[in-house]
């Protein structure tokens, strides 16, 4: 008796392969973004088309050596450079990079200004800004005299708790 038998795959892609011509469609890069001579490394993101051609973002895997005002990165694929923003999470502190020195092979990016603890295999991202101090995410419900008017970054708003059943 034959059985019926199904099966599933599941189709995982990279952004680039090996060379941007594995995309299918092809995709045109914003050269004035890159370093010349540097290899964009294999699944390296990019963004959506803008003006019919794409850009990679930048990110860079940290080495033994890194701290916080100095990243040591692989030369061949850091595509950084001199006045870009680097961080390493979002929302946290994003420095200017002001120098970026060579010697055998590793590329070392001095900081405008210190980032978040670094450990060897951390990444580092480019920013679009700098920031110095990590964002508030703490957001308090605006309430005054019996009114909300929205949320608020004011950490002296009142504090509000409510509950759904009633209280006897």
């Amino acid at each position: 008796m034959k059985q019926i038998q199904t099966a599933s795959e599941i189709l995982t892609k990279k952004n680039i392969l090996n060379r941007i011509s594995d995309i299918p469609g092809g995709v045109s890069l914003q050269l004035s973004n890159l370093v010349a001579g540097k290899v964009v490394e294999e699944a390296s993101p990019i963004t959506a088309p803008d003006s019919g051609k794409r850009t990679i973002c930048k990110q860079a895997k940290l080495l033994t050596g890194s701290t916080t005002t100095a990243l040591k990165v692989l030369s061949t694929t850091n595509q950084f450079k001199v006045g870009n923003f680097i961080g390493k999470i979002v929302g946290g502190i994003a420095a200017t990079i002001t120098e970026i020195t060579t010697a055998s092979g590793i590329d070392t990016i001095a900081l405008s200004t210190a980032i978040e603890a670094v450990n060897v295999g951390d990444f580092v991202y480019e920013m679009s800004a700098a920031a110095t101090a990590p964002a508030d995410t703490t957001l308090n419900i605006a309430y005054a005299n019996d009114t909300c008017s929205g949320l608020t970054d004011d950490a002296t708003s009142e504090a509000i708790v409510g509950s759904i059943y009633p209280t006897t």
